[in-house]
């Protein structure tokens, strides 16, 4: 009798141990799904790709490209210039639009973007090019693009041309600077100058007070406006109802026909 009780004993302690390895087993394994579901990604049902101003290379974003150090620019969107020693031209957009631009380095150096499909219009602004380059010589932007620099630009010569509704904002140091509106463009300089040339054709705006330049020779055509600051010397010719002012003690010469203005800020 007393053996009978003995086995029932041990099997009661058995049955103990494995009913309580089960629960341990069941909460190990809800833990388990618990962690699984809390750290699986969440299927995306977003339909438009968000696009940063920085972000990881997605695949065909990075052109490889023979060498330029200019830039025509005929579409929409945003461009970031760096002046860097290692030639870079990266694209940030949804695929759709991405599968649409085409980069084309031309004789001389000279890059060229568009769009694939001539008739293609973007929807949005939500297209940032980034551009990386030692040397840069001419940007022309045809449209209503919109160009910045990343970093101050050392350059020797350079010669910025908008035809459209375009922006430029750039910070740079160099020694001749030629700049041309037409339309209602608008650029804003930072930095400085030894010599520059203004051509202002139309309602376009060309920003300056905190760039300062030796010698200016300004022409404005039509009821566009120009603000430098300037050293030296200063030459403006006014057509129209434009107007121009100036920061500066230069020695100045002008030639003003219509309603045109030129005035000295203090």
């Amino acid at each position: 009798m007393k053996y009978t009780w003995f086995f029932l004993g041990i099997f009661s302690l058995f049955l103990v141990q494995a009913c309580h390895i089960s629960v341990n087993n069941k909460e190990n394994k809800d833990q388990e799904n618990n962690y699984t579901e809390a750290n699986t990604p969440e299927s995306s049902t977003t339909t438009e790709t968000e696009v940063t101003p920085e972000g990881e290379d997605k695949e065909g974003n990075v052109r490889e490209l023979p060498k330029f150090n200019s830039l025509l620019h005929n579409i929409s969107g945003n461009i970031v210039w760096k002046q860097g020693e290692k030639q870079r031209v990266e694209i940030q957009a949804v695929p759709e639009v991405i599968e649409q631009i085409t980069t084309e380095v031309k004789e001389g150096g000279l890059l060229y973007i568009g769009y694939r499909d001539p008739n293609y219009q973007l929807n949005d602004n939500k297209l940032y090019i980034f551009i990386t380059t030692p040397e840069i010589k001419a940007i022309r932007l045809s449209g209503s693009g919109n160009l910045q620099s990343k970093n101050r630009w050392n350059v020797d010569n350079l010669s910025l041309a908008i035809s459209g509704s375009g922006n430029i904002d750039i910070s740079l140091k160099a020694d001749k600077l030629m700049a041309q509106i037409s339309g209602s463009g608008n650029i804003n300089l930072k930095g400085k100058s030894d010599d520059c040339e203004i051509g202002v054709n139309g309602a376009g705006q060309l920003a300056g007070y905190k760039f300062k330049v030796d010698n200016c020779r300004a022409k404005l055509s039509g009821s566009g406006s120009c603000a430098l600051y300037v050293k030296d010397q200063l030459s403006v010719a006014i057509t129209g109802s434009g107007s121009m002012t100036y920061k500066g003690s230069p020695n100045v010469s002008k030639l003003i026909e219509g309603s045109g203005s030129l005035t000295k800020q203090n």
